[in-house]
């Protein structure tokens, strides 16, 4: 029950009720106020803020940055940017049917490429252009940039393959007046961009085309790769070499443009956005005089055959020159290229241009090899440097891969301690010292090897680089299983991993190891590196071609770090005992270099040299040289020291080939000219 004395409630007074009604007729009156400006707005000129609308539509577009320039030590240009109009297409206002198309024609082009070399067949054709519409656009393009339409149709596929989200470059280096005629009328050439586009242009040609690299679209697997820190789709990036390593740095951070657009996607003005920030200067180790020298020397000494060859200063580490040969014109890769031509220019892997063959081509190393022999030999107890061996020409190796093993030509030398054994290079020595390390438990040859850094990365600041393998016996059992497990699959035939016999290792892989023959694999840069290690008393270098980060200006912004090197005790009575023989083996009589460097100065530019043949079978044996050299007397400027490595495919001896391009590296590093091209005679293997 309601109590009625507690429910009461004071009475509303006068004065309340006033401010109440006041307070209400306020509200009443703003509410009409919005409701009139909205009706206002809305019903009397909505048709024209609605035009206002359809007509100041802004569209933001990227400004991509300009990339850093990349210069020699000496400030030398190698790689700029120029300027250039494109013609390109948007990819999202293709009909799904093309882009249907190019997608089935790329898995069905993946999965060719996935076979077997030689089981390939015949290419995956483009698939027909069935859009009326499209073709009709590709026609009217095609006729005012002066292309195909049909090669327009297969860069849309091919591209829409290799990047799907990212605008189709169809043609660069357009006329200005194609330009503007495009851009004019883009009523007629809906999804069609022509615009201005910063390429990559190379005012030395071929030079050390692998090592700057290529630049393209970042793609879509690279989209959440962290060493492209959050690029975004369509940012041009580097994909392989120097503008792959220091991508960070080159490339710079893209601008933006605000354009005032119709509801038809006409532009109908623009508005300040951000200005791109061009990308930082590189400045190599690389010095362009000795690089020239070096691609020249390398194509006098192969003949066009595969070639390599490195140099750099063993103190710091420091590349001064780095080649490959075959080589390419990277102009061809900064504008679309179609699938048939890169093909026909990069396809076969064994002989590809892109290859750097310095730091991921592996080869044996013959008698380059051998100052590591002697290393381990010198460690083992098994050989001291006055201790000599009688060298009768020919020796009788054990079992399995053994049999009679000869000096080139069954060269007699008779007495030869070790520096005579280097200066001559007589393999019965070093066969010798393969044997007793052979009976040595814990494998001395192979951690020499090891020490001196082959089998192991270099470290040097490129994306790739091989490893490289120094045989053992652990790796023959390993070998051994693969190719059991292989046979398994291959109806019991087999496979050929490691010649496929299925053995324990044994005395004749070692005495073939000793002499840089049979499984071992190093790059030119490992051998050059091994050499350096020697030369500095046990100081292996870190192996660097980037020098430091600089503005447009050339004022240094970061200097690069590259490394700490690694160090390992060697005796210095061993090193002079090597250094002697490599000596010798330049300018004694006797060596097998002495003839390459016929008149050359030894008592102010000493050389310290070393010849090596690598036999292969069915093939012409391939040409090793490698060099140490040094300025010895203090008359005129004060030079650097330098270690050059040389090999040539099939070039034959190491005097034939590999060291008279050498010599000439070393000609044009000590006295600013190349020189003659002087073959020697020696057949040291």
């Amino acid at each position: 029950m309601i109590d009625p004395i507690q429910d009461r409630r004071p009475p509303l007074s006068p004065s309340l009720a006033l401010r109440v009604a006041v307070l209400g007729v306020v509200a009443f009156v703003l509410f009409g106020i919005v409701f009139f400006r909205l009706w206002y707005l809305q019903v009397l000129s909505g048709d024209q803020y609605l035009a206002q609308a359809n007509d100041n539509r802004v569209r933001v577009e990227r400004v991509a940055a300009p990339r850093g320039a990349i210069v020699d030590r000496d400030g030398r240009v190698l790689v700029r940017n120029r300027r250039a109009n494109v013609v390109a297409i948007e990819p999202d206002k293709l009909p799904q049917e093309v882009r249907d198309q190019a997608a089935e024609w790329g898995r069905l082009a993946g999965l060719r490429e996935r076979r077997p070399k030689g089981r390939k067949g015949d290419p995956i054709p483009i698939p027909q252009l069935l859009d009326g519409r499209t073709k009709t656009l590709y026609r009217r393009l095609g006729r005012v940039i002066r292309m195909p339409w049909q090669d327009i149709h297969q860069r849309v596929v091919e591209q829409l393959v290799q990047v799907p989200y990212a605008p189709i470059t169809v043609k660069t280096d357009i006329l200005d007046s194609e330009r503007n005629y495009i851009a004019e009328r883009q009523d007629d050439f809906p999804g069609v961009r022509a615009e201005h586009k910063y390429l990559r242009t190379y005012p030395q040609g071929q030079l050390a085309a692998q090592v700057f690299g290529t630049i393209g679209e970042i793609t879509e697997d690279q989209l959440d790769d962290e060493h492209f820190d959050g690029a975004p789709q369509g940012t041009v990036v580097g994909q392989s070499g120097l503008e792959y390593e220091y991508d960070t740095y080159l490339r710079g951070r893209d601008g933006s443009t605000r354009i005032i657009v119709d509801a038809n996607g006409n532009p109908k003005g623009t508005r300040p956005g951000r200005d791109p920030t061009p990308g930082r200067q590189l400045r190599l180790t690389i010095d362009l005089g000795l690089q020239s020298t070096m691609q020249q020397a390398l194509a006098r000494g192969g003949g066009g055959r595969p070639s390599a060859a490195v140099a750099l200063d063993p103190s710091t580490g420091e590349v001064l020159a780095m080649a490959s040969l075959p080589t390419f014109d990277p102009e061809v890769l900064a504008r679309p290229i179609t699938q048939e031509k890169y093909d026909s220019l990069f396809g076969d892997p064994e002989t590809s241009p892109l290859t750097n063959r310095a730091t991921t081509g592996l080869y044996a190393t013959g008698s380059t090899f051998k100052p590591v022999t002697a290393l381990a030999a010198l460690a083992a107890g098994k050989t001291t440097p006055l201790a000599q061996i009688n060298d009768t020409g020919c020796i009788t190796i054990g079992k399995g891969v053994g049999g009679e093993r000869c000096n080139a030509k069954k060269q007699v030398y008779g007495a030869v301690d070790l520096r005579r054994a280097m200066t001559v290079s007589s393999d019965i020595y070093f066969y010798v010292m393969g044997q007793r390390l052979n009976a040595v438990a814990d494998e001395p040859l192979q951690t020499w090897a090891r020490r001196l850094g082959y089998g192991r990365r270099t470290g040097i600041d490129l994306p790739v680089g091989a490893k490289g393998l120094v045989p053992d016996a652990e790796w023959r059992e390993d070998a051994n299983r693969r190719e059991a497990d292989c046979r398994k699959d291959n109806d019991g035939k087999p496979c050929g991993i490691a010649d496929g016999t299925n053995r324990p290792w044994l005395e004749g892989d070692e005495v073939n190891l000793a002499i840089g023959q049979g499984d071992l694999q190093a790059t030119p840069l490992q051998v050059a590196l091994s050499y350096a290690a020697i030369a500095n008393g046990g100081r292996v270098p870190k192996p660097h071609l980037a020098q430091r980060v600089e503005d447009e200006q050339g004022r240094v912004l970061q200097r690069i770090d590259p490394g700490t090197a690694r160090r390992f005790r060697l005796p210095e009575e061993w090193r002079a005992a090597i250094m002697d023989g490599l000596k010798g083996a330049a300018s004694a009589p006797g060596g097998t270099s002495t003839g390459v460097f016929q008149g050359w100065d030894h008592d102010r530019f000493p050389v310290y040299g070393k010849t090596g043949t690598v036999q292969r079978t069915g093939q012409n044996d391939s040409s090793w040289y490698v060099a140490y050299a040094h300025q010895a007397t203090p008359e005129g400027k004060r030079l650097r020291p330098i270690v050059v490595a040389a090999l040539v495919e099939g070039g034959g001896f190491g005097a034939a080939s590999a060291a008279p391009a050498v010599k000439q590296v070393l000609s044009k590093w000590f006295t600013g000219k190349a020189g003659e091209f002087t073959p020697g005679s020696s057949t040291d293997t």
